[in-house]
């Protein structure tokens, strides 16, 4: 199977394919990880040495939106309290909002990641041969965990070095400056109110919930992309 890439859009392509993912069962199996780094992360006390960076899946399924699912999928997770899934399991596919199954995230953490997906403009979902980073893509898993635990709405609750979940290296020295500038400039981000087509959840009790993208066709994307990023650039300076 194909490892599928996804060049995010935001905002102006979404008026022409809304969707929203409603709950449908879809076959999932862990296939490895790949860009990232080793972290310390500390969530309510509890201190354990986890990989921050790509995950990736196997997921075979049809959306209810008719949306099939079928091949290797780069993806981030979003709890810490759970494990990664061995060997094929049902997940459900849910708006990113009902995500994770332990405590929904709800409406404002999901628009939040968004806009990080927004900002990011793909570079999370890249290899090392496309031009991707270790950095960065632990960078966007640790600002996804941040915006989970620790979002309340307020700029001051963005801190990975405190709060409900502390960051550091995993050697116990503060997080890697490579990893936390890219954590910055993400944070930084929230706040675009992006829209984002085919971004959601893939949900199951007692595995780790992970949010995946599913690309547009290419036409679509290679239309639609040069808008969608001057928007983003009015607002950000982008990498």
């Amino acid at each position: 199977m194909k490892k599928t890439r996804y060049m995010m859009i935001a905002g102006l392509i979404l008026a022409m394919a809304s969707t929203s993912v409603e709950a449908n069962t879809v076959d999932v199996s862990f296939a490895g990880v790949g860009l990232g780094r080793n972290v310390r992360v500390t969530l309510n006390g509890n201190t354990r040495h986890l990989f921050s960076g790509q995950m990736n899946h196997n997921i075979d399924g049809t959306l209810d939106n008719g949306t099939v699912l079928s091949g290797t999928y780069t993806t981030f997770c979003t709890e810490l309290t759970e494990y990664v899934n061995w060997g094929t399991n049902p997940f459900e596919a849910v708006d990113l909002e009902q995500a994770p199954e332990s405590g929904p995230m709800g409406a404002m953490k999901a628009q939040a990641i968004t806009d990080i997906y927004a900002y990011a403009g793909g570079d999370q979902l890249l290899s090392s041969a496309e031009g991707g980073t270790a950095n960065f893509a632990s960078a966007f898993q640790i600002a996804i965990w941040e915006i989970v635990y620790d979002y309340d709405g307020t700029e001051a609750s963005l801190d990975v070095a405190a709060g409900n979940l502390v960051i550091k290296s995993s050697n116990y020295s503060p997080l890697y400056s490579g990893v936390s500038a890219h954590v910055d400039n993400l944070l930084g981000a929230i706040g675009l109110n992006a829209s984002i087509d085919d971004l959601f959840a893939i949900s199951a009790d007692g595995f780790q919930d992970q949010i995946v993208i599913v690309p547009l066709p290419a036409p679509l994307m290679l239309g639609c992309a040069g808008l969608a990023l001057v928007a983003v650039r009015r607002r950000f300076k982008l990498k």
